[in-house]
């Protein structure tokens, strides 16, 4: 469950636990967005998680919750968030005997801009991040997720034993 720890502005994150496990990795920025700039909610998430698409072969097979801290800050004309000391077990395959097996990640720090609206300086949306507009919130699930990627190691294995 994710937790705000500060009360500067901003709401809970958009959540029902009866809900898509993907959805706790949405965040309402509807009070940010009318704030100044620099003003920042701050959550601490220790929450199920799914990456799962369907029909996807995703590497990401969580099996554990997702621990550590987000902060979100109102800027210019975009949201900048920040993950930090981000931790999750992921089922990886040994790369020696192709048997399953659970692998820390830790993500020490990440972070990135949603914006609110397209820039015309930006000659391709690709790996860009934009904010819901219709309800005011940022979509973590394919940041985190991709972070999560990025700190697999480069060779997994089950032991380190020969």
């Amino acid at each position: 469950m994710n937790k705000k720890i500060e009360q500067d502005s901003g709401k809970d994150p958009v959540q029902d636990p009866k809900e898509d496990l993907s959805e706790n990795l949405i965040f309402s920025v509807s009070e940010l967005a009318n704030v100044a700039e620099g003003q920042t909610d701050r959550y601490d998430t220790d929450t199920p998680v799914s990456f799962d698409k369907e029909g996807d072969e995703d590497p990401v097979k969580a099996k554990s919750n997702l621990k550590g801290t987000i902060r979100i800050m109102r800027i210019n004309r975009e949201f900048n968030i920040q993950i930090h000391d981000m931790e999750i077990d992921v089922e990886l395959e040994c790369d020696k005997c192709l048997e399953p097996h659970i692998q820390k990640i830790e993500i020490p720090h990440a972070e990135i801009e949603f914006l609110i609206k397209p820039s015309q300086d930006i000659e391709s949306n690709e790996d860009i991040f934009f904010v819901n507009t219709k309800n005011w919130t940022v979509d973590l699930n394919e940041f985190i997720r991709q972070e999560i990627i990025l700190h697999f190691p480069l060779i997994s294995v089950c032991s380190t034993h020969i």
